[in-house]
């Protein structure tokens, strides 16, 4: 029992300092020690300006879905793309750089999920929604609002 209750006095005082303090060795701890707390911070409440955090979140949910039957790589666009609580389009811009500056001709797996993404996106559409005019993202989203899709708070 004093073993569990020092484990978990670690977790709590790790993510704090982390969370509170940005204590980089405590950081060090959670990537090694509690990554399901990290992916959390980015997928549910769109931390994404820790690049170390966007390397273990974005590989971890590419290797899901790539592993899926059938692959299902661009899923990791609801990484990039998400609703917040007021319903408003929230961009992880800070994934989307990360995403940007680690793409190379050898690995461009990133893009390609995200261009898979649009494409369901798009295919997707059979209230012609994309084919109606100058509505931005942010229109096309509402429009689209209550269809089965992954743009909901998760707070």
């Amino acid at each position: 029992m004093s073993r569990e209750r020092s484990q978990n006095l670690r977790t709590v005082l790790a993510r704090n300092k982390f969370l509170f303090n940005d204590s980089k060795a405590d950081l060090e701890w959670l990537l090694a020690n509690d990554k399901d707390f990290l992916k959390m911070l980015v997928f549910t409440y769109g931390y994404d300006t820790n690049e170390k955090i966007n390397k273990l979140v974005l590989n971890d949910f590419y290797t899901k879905y790539d592993k899926a039957t059938p692959k299902q790589t661009q899923k990791i666009g609801e990484l990039f793309f998400a609703k917040d609580c007021d319903g408003n389009l929230d961009v992880r811009t800070d994934l989307l750089d990360f995403a940007k500056l680690n793409t190379t001709a050898s690995d461009n797996r990133f893009v390609y999920a995200l261009a898979k993404y649009a494409l369901v996106l798009f295919d997707g559409d059979v209230d012609n929604v994309f084919n109606e005019g100058q509505g931005s993202i942010e229109e096309i989203y509402k429009s689209r609002q209550g269809e089965n899709h992954r743009l909901y708070c998760k707070y």
